[in-house]
């Protein structure tokens, strides 16, 4: 699938080849059979047979946007969730659990699948299929899909789903219970955008992070958004503002380099860093502290120098997880001398941190220190001089 896009990434003309793989000399086979048009509105919704709710949802698409799938119709939640689909014949009907999550799916038939959780994500531990079965999935070290555990009733079986680097699902392999070699059951092919090229399955592409495909053109529920692989773009407004190129395309048209698995922000390694750069920058404006952080936390330390006793705090973060209270050491220089001093922070995160010492509006001297905990992070910024006492003890006669 050939693209032609419009410079704020909505996709401007599709040509569609004639067949997949390769000429004889080894080129790719760039044949046209069709070439579609498309045409959007000022609100970036497309023309020429689509229809919108009064809140930008799509309500239906015309078979001439789908690959000749057959038009698509949809209703929704009040919260923006897919609430039924229907096309070519096939149906699917969601219910809500109270985290507002999909708790079954219903289609055509009236066969019912539950879904079932374990945590607070929108990925399925587990579903409770028609006639007494059940599918679980089965994570790998990193948390994506390695496994489908089925039992029909009767026989439990175990299916190895093997992904691509993109995290797409491209084969299913099902154990022998009878001990022999394992057999491949399901080959999965799609284009860049998820198009189905070969083969059906409920997990597709990026089916490792168990984006569930909902119908056979390729329909996936990506988070709270409904994504259509045809058109690169979803049937919702982003919730996110600024979280793609416009408010219904996918990871700024570059499916390649990009994801947007939870249909809220597109995310690429460049994005975040870039970010939290600035993010970092704002803060050390306001706070007079930069970093990349995964704590919240004051820190405060007590120093005896000069026969003064001090207290200073600084040190500002953000939160990732699991509270703890750790403690800091740092070597202040002032003056030529050298003073060790403790800080003691409650964070969220291991932290480090480096700066200087600011004593009446001026610098003083340097210190840096670093916490081990669960979870990593850093933070460095000023510490800052909060009260000093009166000289202690006697002056030493000379």
């Amino acid at each position: 699938m050939n693209w032609v896009r419009t410079p704020a990434g909505s996709i401007k003309e599709s040509d569609t080849p004639h067949t997949l793989g390769t000429n004889t000399d080894g080129s790719c086979n760039q044949t046209v059979i069709a070439t579609t048009s498309y045409s959007y509105d000022t609100g970036d919704r497309l023309t020429g047979g689509t229809l919108y709710d009064g809140l930008g949802r799509t309500l239906q698409l015309p078979d001439t946007l789908l690959d000749g799938n057959g038009p698509l119709a949809a209703t929704y939640y009040v919260n923006d969730l897919v609430a039924t689909l229907t096309q070519n014949g096939e149906t699917r009907t969601y219910t809500l659990d109270p985290a507002m999550r999909f708790a079954t799916e219903t289609d055509h038939t009236g066969a019912t699948t539950g879904w079932r959780y374990a945590n607070d994500s929108d990925s399925p531990a587990w579903h409770a299929t028609p006639g007494g079965g059940w599918t679980r999935n089965v994570t790998g070290l990193a948390g994506d899909l390695a496994g489908i555990l089925t039992y029909d009733g009767q026989d439990t079986r175990l299916t190895t789903t093997l992904t691509d680097l993109h995290g797409t699902v491209v084969m299913h392999i099902d154990a022998d219970p009878t001990g022999g070699p394992p057999t491949p059951t399901t080959t999965l092919l799609t284009d860049e955008y998820g198009t189905p090229i070969a083969g059906s399955a409920r997990y597709s592409w990026h089916g490792a992070k168990q984006r569930h495909t909902a119908l056979p053109s390729g329909a996936i529920l990506m988070g709270v958004r409904l994504y259509i692989p045809q058109l690169g773009r979803f049937l919702q407004v982003d919730p996110v503002l600024g979280g793609s190129a416009t408010t219904y395309d996918y990871c700024n048209a570059d499916p390649i380099n990009c994801t947007d698995h939870d249909g809220k922000w597109a995310r690429r390694l460049w994005n975040r860093a870039r970010v939290g750069i600035r993010s970092g920058l704002r803060m050390a404006d306001r706070y007079g502290t930069v970093g990349a952080s995964t704590c919240v936390y004051w820190c405060v330390a007590a120093t005896y120098q000069d026969r003064r006793l001090s207290i200073a705090a600084g040190g500002f973060g953000w939160k990732l997880r699991g509270p703890f209270v750790g403690f800091n050491t740092a070597r202040v220089q002032n003056q030529g001398r050298h003073t060790l001093h403790a800080c003691a922070a409650y964070k969220v995160g291991g932290c480090g941190f480096i700066g200087h010492r600011i004593e009446n509006g001026r610098r003083v001297g340097n210190y840096y220190g670093v916490s081990v905990g669960p979870g990593v992070g850093g933070s460095f910024g000023t510490m800052t001089t909060v009260w000093t006492s009166r000289r202690l003890g006697r002056r030493s006669r000379r």
